[in-house]
């Protein structure tokens, strides 16, 4: 078989106008479909990635808002904590304030009542000494009575003067004996021989009395006085007495506030 020129040329003109329709009716519109589909997805991924930049703010966002609601939640938390622990420190002191208050007036209480019953007891225990005391004078002979102080005395002048026996040994110096009656001259005598023979010597001796002794004497030298009597004898007791009972209270109280 064989081909002529004109069929080629032909053949060419053909493929050139078909390709010139093919580019004309199809191609063209092809391309123009798949540049817009190409543009749909790219807007489509622009979107999408849009789209997802937003979704991540919006985490950023609700995460920062988390993180402060849960700071805030901590602080109110701890604000409360604290005025809870304020609340109760507060409670506590004034209770105690309270308590202590009462305790105090509890005591005082207690130590008004320590010091009447002290006071009763002192006054009752006072009085009985007295009674002693009266009781013992009255049980005696007033010139018996006086006898016995006035030896009591001298033997309390030999014990000072044994017991002081350095100091004891002074010169000058008056003494007043005071007795609670008249003292008679033999007393008199005998109380300077006692005192010269302790060597307790002295420049005078004042005699005085001063019946609130109620018997008895009292020897008072330049730095000390030395007793014999009665009253001194009340006075002493009441002295113990109060001591002991004060010591008594004490331990009472004690032995309570514990």
């Amino acid at each position: 078989m064989q081909i002529s020129l004109f069929e080629i040329i032909a053949l060419i003109i053909n493929f050139f106008v078909l390709l010139f329709l093919l580019q004309k009716m199809f191609y063209r519109p092809v391309m123009k479909i798949m540049e817009e589909r190409q543009q749909k997805i790219e807007d489509s991924i622009s979107n999408a990635e849009r789209k997802n930049k937003e979704a991540q703010e919006l985490i950023r966002t609700y995460e920062q808002k988390m993180s402060e609601i849960e700071k805030e939640k901590m602080e109110i938390m701890n604000e409360t904590v604290k005025e809870a622990k304020d609340y109760k420190m507060g409670l506590v002191e004034k209770y105690e304030k309270e308590a202590e208050v009462k305790k105090s007036a509890f005591m005082e209480d207690v130590r008004e009542d320590r010091e009447a019953i002290h006071a009763e007891i002192r006054t009752f225990m006072v009085k009985g000494t007295v009674d002693i005391a009266r009781n013992l004078v009255d049980s005696f002979k007033r010139e018996d009575l006086e006898n016995y102080l006035f030896e009591a005395l001298l033997e309390r002048i030999r014990t000072f003067s044994e017991e002081n026996s350095e100091g004891a040994r002074r010169e000058g110096g008056a003494f007043i004996l005071i007795s609670a009656g008249e003292v008679d001259e033999r007393k008199k005598e005998q109380l300077e021989y006692v005192l010269q023979e302790n060597r307790l010597e002295t420049t005078s001796l004042e005699l005085r009395e001063d019946p609130s002794l109620v018997a008895g004497y009292m020897l008072k030298m330049p730095d000390y006085t030395i007793y014999s009597s009665i009253s001194h004898f009340v006075d002493r007791k009441e002295e113990q007495l109060g001591h002991f009972l004060e010591q008594l209270v004490r331990e009472r109280g004690e032995g309570h506030d514990t």
